[in-house]
C-alpha cells in the first residue's frame, strides 16, 4: 500500500516549473511546463509482468513552426544500486514507437535502444529527428522537423508503445486537443529522529531482514524519482555516521541528484519553547551545520520538534513556563519557514497556503493532518479527493497540500503505525 500511495503523486500530480522557451532537448525536466502534459498512464509494472523500464508513465507535447517536441516518462529507467547505477533502458533493451495522426499524413517515430531516432511519413518521406535519453529523470525526449501546418498541430493524436527486447510492453494514447487539466501542488516530508545509537530505523532489525525500515520508503522515492523533503536529527545523523555510513551516503546522493531536499530543526529535538534562547540558537545552528557537512545542503525550512511553537506572553496559546520566542532562533540561522500543525497553528486559516507570521519574516507551512492521516490509513480515494479539490480551486497554482510526519509512520514501524 505504501508504494501504491506514492504512485498517486507520480501519476496524477506532477509538479513542474512553467515553460519559458523550449527550442531544444536538453535532458532537463524544468524545460517542460505543466501545460505541455497531455496524458498519464497507469502503473502496470508493480505485478512484475512488464519491467518498470518499459512502463509508460506520462507524455508531454510542445511545438512551434519548425519543430515538434515530445517527452515520454517511464516508471524507472535506473536501478537503486548504490554505485554504479544500472541503466535499465540499456539493460532491458527498451525501445519506443510513436504513431502520430489526426492531420495530414500519419507519421511514425522509432527510438532505438542505442538512442537513434528515425521518423517517417506514411508516404516514405524521412523526417529529421533526434532523441535524448535521460536515465536520471526516467525520460526520453524527442525533437523532429515539423511537417504539419501550425493550425493542425492542435489536432494531432499520439499512440506511444514501448518494447523490451523487441517484445511489446505498454501503450499510451494522447490527444493534443485535450490536454490534462493542471494538477495540484503537493509536498512530502519525512521526519527522522531516534536516540543516539538506536539504529533499527535505518534498515529494520538484523533478525528480521524483511522488516520495515527507513530504507523501504527511501527506495520508493529513489526508484521512482518522487521528490521528498527529509529531516534527520543531529543524533540520527551521528548514528548513521557511526553505524551505517552508507545510509548517509544514500541521502547525500539523493540531494546531489535532486530528488531530496533537507529540512532543518534543533539538534536533539528538545522542546524548544522551554529552553533559553542561546541554547535554542546553538541547537538550530549545529543541526544546520551538520546537515551541510553530511549531505551538502544548506537548509532554509525547519521542522519544529513536536510542533511546540508557542508564541510568548500575550499570545493565543498556553505560555506558562515559556522562556523563548523561537522565530529568531530560526531566522538568525537563515531558516525562513517552519512546518507546523494546521489544526493547532492555522485554525481559521487556509491550511493549503503558506502564511507569514505577523511582525516577522518567518513563514508558516501548514501540515495537513487530514491528508497525512489518509495516507497513513491507505485511503487513496480520500487522498485523491483532497488533491482534486485543490486542483479545482481557482487559486490552485498558489496552494499546496503538505504531508509531514514521523518517518516511522510511512515505513509502518512501531506499534503506533
Amino acid at each position: 500500500m505504501k508504494v501504491k500511495i506514492f504512485f498517486i503523486f507520480v501519476l496524477l500530480f506532477l509538479i513542474l516549473v512553467p515553460l519559458l522557451a523550449l527550442n531544444e532537448i536538453r535532458g532537463r525536466v524544468d524545460d517542460w511546463g505543466k501545460e505541455t502534459l497531455l496524458a498519464l498512464d497507469e502503473v502496470e509494472s508493480a505485478d512484475g509482468e512488464i519491467p518498470c523500464s518499459a512502463d509508460l508513465l506520462s507524455f508531454f507535447y510542445d511545438y512551434y513552426n519548425e519543430k515538434i517536441f515530445l517527452r515520454v516518462d517511464f516508471v524507472s529507467l535506473r536501478s537503486i544500486a548504490v554505485e554504479p547505477r544500472i541503466n535499465r533502458w540499456e539493460k532491458d533493451k527498451i525501445s519506443l514507437r510513436i504513431r502520430i495522426s489526426g492531420a495530414g499524413l500519419p507519421l511514425e517515430i522509432f527510438v532505438h535502444n542505442d538512442g537513434r531516432a528515425d521518423a517517417y511519413m506514411s508516404d516514405g518521406e524521412k523526417i529529421s529527428a533526434q532523441a535524448r535519453i535521460t536515465v536520471r529523470y526516467d525520460m526520453v525526449e524527442i525533437s523532429f522537423k515539423n511537417p504539419y501546418f501550425l493550425s493542425d498541430c492542435e489536432k494531432l493524436k499520439f499512440t506511444v508503445e514501448s518494447f523490451s527486447k523487441d517484445n511489446f510492453c505498454d501503450r499510451l494514447t494522447a490527444d493534443a486537443s485535450a490536454p490534462m487539466t493542471p494538477g495540484a501542488n503537493c509536498a512530502l516530508m519525512h521526519h527522522g529522529n531516534q536516540a543516539l545509537a538506536y539504529t533499527d530505523v535505518f534498515r529494520g532489525r538484523s533478525d528480521d531482514i524483511d522488516g520495515s525500515g527507513f530504507d523501504e520508503i527511501l527506495e520508493a522515492h529513489d526508484a521512482h524519482n518522487i521528490p521528498v523533503n527529509i529531516h534527520i536529527s543531529g543524533l540520527l545523523q551521528t548514528d548513521a555516521a557511526w553505524y551505517d555510513s552508507a545510509f548517509n551516503d544514500w541521502i547525500a546522493r539523493g540531494v546531489s541528484e535532486g530528488w531530496i531536499e533537507m529540512i532543518g530543526s534543533a539538534y536533539s529535538q528538545h522542546i524548544m519553547p522551554f529552553v533559553e534562547d542561546n541554547m535554542n540558537d546553538w541547537a538550530v545552528y549545529i543541526h544546520r551545520q551538520m546537515t551541510h557537512h553530511y549531505y551538502n545542503f544548506w537548509v532554509s525550512v525547519a521542522w519544529v520538534p513536536e510542533r511546540t511553537f508557542l508564541d510568548g506572553s500575550g499570545g493565543r496559546y498556553p505560555n506558562a513556563g515559556v522562556n523563548d520566542w523561537l522565530g529568531d532562533d530560526f531566522e538568525d540561522n537563515d531558516i525562513y519557514a517552519v512546518i507546523l500543525d494546521d489544526d493547532v497553528h492555522c485554525s481559521g486559516y487556509d491550511n493549503h497556503q503558506i502564511h507569514y507570521i505577523s511582525g516577522t519574516g518567518l513563514r508558516l507551512i501548514p501540515r495537513d493532518h487530514d491528508f497525512t492521516g489518509k495516507l497513513h490509513a491507505g485511503d487513496g480515494a480520500g487522498v485523491l479527493a483532497i488533491l482534486q479539490g485543490l486542483a479545482a480551486s481557482p487559486d490552485g497554482d498558489y496552494r499546496i497540500v503538505v504531508y509531514a510526519d514521523d518517518w516511522e509512520m510511512a515505513a509502518e514501524m512501531g506499534e503506533w503505525a
